[in-house]
């Protein structure tokens, strides 16, 4: 009856509603974490190309610092699974838009899955290696000849196969971050 047709068509407004807010934190949240993927991506290729002799002993830091720094998404899921577990998909009248909803959680797990990749692939390999191959800067004030010396050490570090076999494969990790699921799940937001 039209009476049960006003409750359900109130109760999808509602659901979409929370939706969108959860949605919308989730975005702002992923478009800032994205922008840092593509930096740290970026990073790689840059020390992968690029003559390392010809960087200031700062910019060279910086390239080595962004590969390392683990960024990760971890977005709000309560409004999402409870449509999703509580079966108020149904009450969702656009089919376009259910379906596009109920695929959103596999796309999401898919992209974090990829970050998650590149991040234990960087905590395992390329930390321990910086770790223990070169001082990182920390904004700490150096004397000319400390500058020289850590630029030795960083470019040692840079140019040593066991880095760049690391730095090629931590791209390769992170191409399907920012090439392959990142473009998939912006689509979706």
């Amino acid at each position: 009856n039209w009476n049960e047709s006003r409750k359900a068509r109130d109760q999808e407004i509602l659901i979409l509603q929370n939706l969108r807010a959860e949605l919308e934190g989730n975005f702002s949240q992923w478009d800032f974490i994205f922008e840092r993927q593509k930096v740290r991506h970026a990073a790689t290729q840059h020390l992968l190309s690029n003559d390392l002799h010809v960087l200031t002993t700062e910019r060279l830091d910086l390239l080595m610092d962004s590969v390392l720094y683990n960024w990760t998404f971890n977005p709000s899921r309560g409004v999402y699974q409870s449509i999703i577990n509580s079966g108020k998909l149904d009450l969702i009248s656009n089919r376009e838009l259910r379906t596009q909803i109920a695929g959103l959680g596999d796309k999401v797990d898919d992209y974090i899955e990829d970050e998650a990749s590149a991040w234990s692939f960087s905590r395992t390999y390329l930390q321990p290696l910086s770790a223990k191959s070169y001082p990182l800067l920390l904004g700490a004030p150096r004397t000319s000849s400390e500058m020289k010396e850590l630029k030795n050490q960083l470019l040692k570090t840079a140019l040593s196969q066991e880095y760049r076999n690391n730095i090629k494969l931590m791209a390769a990790y992170l191409e399907s971050v920012v090439l392959d699921e990142g473009p998939l799940l912006e689509q979706e937001f």
